[in-house]
C-alpha cells in the first residue's frame, strides 16, 4: 500500500524519505515489505500519506487470504 500511495501523490522514494525524516532505503524496504514499520514511523507515513495508520495496516486487497470464523462456540 505504501508504494501505491506514495505514487499516486506522486512521490519518489527520496521524497517521501525525506519528508518523513527516514532513509530512502527503509522506504525501499517497508515498500517491498522486508521491514515493518515501527509505531512511529507509522505515524509518519500515515500522515504523510494522508491515511490512517490502520488504513496501512488493514489489507483490503482482494488476493489476501480472509479468515473465517468456522464455530462461534468456546466449548
Amino acid at each position: 500500500k505504501i508504494r501505491m500511495l506514495r505514487k499516486k501523490k506522486g512521490l519518489s522514494q527520496g521524497e517521501l524519505a525525506a519528508a518523513i525524516e527516514m532513509n530512502p532505503s527503509h522506504i525501499s524496504r517497508l515498500e517491498t515489505g522486508k521491514y515493518q514499520p515501527s509505531v512511529d514511523a507509522l505515524q509518519r507515513l500515515a500522515t504523510a500519506l494522508d491515511v490512517t495508520p490502520d488504513f496501512l495496516l488493514n489489507s483490503d486487497d482482494a488476493t489476501s487470504p480472509e479468515v473465517q470464523i468456522q464455530n462461534k462456540s468456546l466449548i
